[in-house]
């Protein structure tokens, strides 16, 4: 209750301190590529001793599903290298030791993760050392005597509140459904967790013309957070949150965004004022360049583009 207030205290204090969405607009030409070395490492840090396994629920693979493959005894310093066979997979996901995991979709095309089943999340990571590497998440209706929303919460949501795990996700594209539920909604939700890091992904809405209150982004309570060459785009929203929330919880934390792009991007809640807001309740750092807002627009704000409140 504390929190919701202060963030309400923030928002209305941000909307009085904001000035034009141009004056946010720091625009580059190109989007550098950032991440050929981070691709390096991961390869480097698995090697040739990992326990690579590929799963396919047609049955091409050596599982057929991630959990099986999990299961299978690993060295923990070589960790698990996965990789989805087919061009859809649905699967609901635990992930709960302390192991260096990677998880790829099809090389050719990304691979398409979703859920058959009702559960609140596709992935939950509890403990360990995940990267996801060019996959695509979708919500989507499952129609009956009533119509749900699949997954009904999340569709990526870390619970590290004893282990901090650290997330790492690479070309990877996150997709919404519109409609208006009960229960806010995140496309990706990261609470205590060490490390969280987004790379060459893309985040769409439903279009500016169909509200929704699938957020994109909640990351509070984490240590590090660095979103780099990210595309965030076409949403409207109806939320408590803007599209991008990034919470500062963690003294000493820190957050980069950088050479991002939020495209047509329109905040019609009541408490959001931008596209991308930080709000501090605790001393830390942050690094917001070179990022590109075009078309974000708020009805409750002459702002639409960022927010940041430094401390609460």
């Amino acid at each position: 209750m504390l929190r919701t207030v202060l963030i309400l205290i923030a928002l209305v204090i941000c909307e009085l301190k904001s000035e034009s969405s141009s004056s946010f607009a720091h625009k580059t030409e190109t989007v550098l590529p950032v991440n050929e070395a981070i691709e390096q490492k991961i390869g480097n840090e698995i090697g040739n001793e990992a326990c690579k396994w590929k799963v396919s629920q047609l049955g091409s693979g050596d599982y057929t599903s991630i959990i099986e493959a999990l299961d299978e005894p690993c060295s923990l310093t070589d960790g698990y290298e996965i990789l989805l066979l087919d061009s859809t997979h649905c699967e609901n996901l635990e992930v709960n030791q302390n192991s260096s995991i990677i998880i790829k979709g099809n090389n050719d095309k990304p691979t398409t993760w979703g859920l058959i089943f009702p559960y609140e999340e596709i992935i939950l990571l509890k403990q360990g050392f995940l990267t996801l590497n060019s996959i695509e998440f979708d919500f989507s209706y499952q129609k009956g005597s009533t119509e749900i929303i699949l997954p009904s919460r999340y569709l990526i949501c870390t619970e590290g509140v004893e282990f901090h795990p650290t997330l790492t996700i690479m070309k990877c594209i996150f997709k919404s459904v519109s409609g208006i539920t009960a229960n806010n909604m995140f496309q990706i939700q990261i609470d205590f967790a060490s490390q969280m890091n987004i790379y060459d992904s893309n985040f769409t809405g439903t279009g500016t013309d169909q509200p929704s209150n699938i957020s994109l982004i909640l990351i509070s309570n984490c240590s590090e957070t660095n979103i780099k060459n990210c595309i965030f785009s076409n949403a409207s929203f109806i939320s408590v949150s803007s599209a991008v929330l990034l919470l500062a919880d963690k003294d000493n934390g820190s957050f980069v965004v950088s050479d991002c792009q939020f495209l047509n991007i329109v905040s019609n809640g009541e408490q959001t004022t931008s596209a991308l807001s930080l709000l501090g309740f605790a001393s830390f750092n942050s690094e917001i360049s070179y990022n590109n807002f075009t078309n974000c627009t708020a009805i409750n704000s002459s702002v639409g583009a960022l927010c940041n409140f430094p401390r609460i």
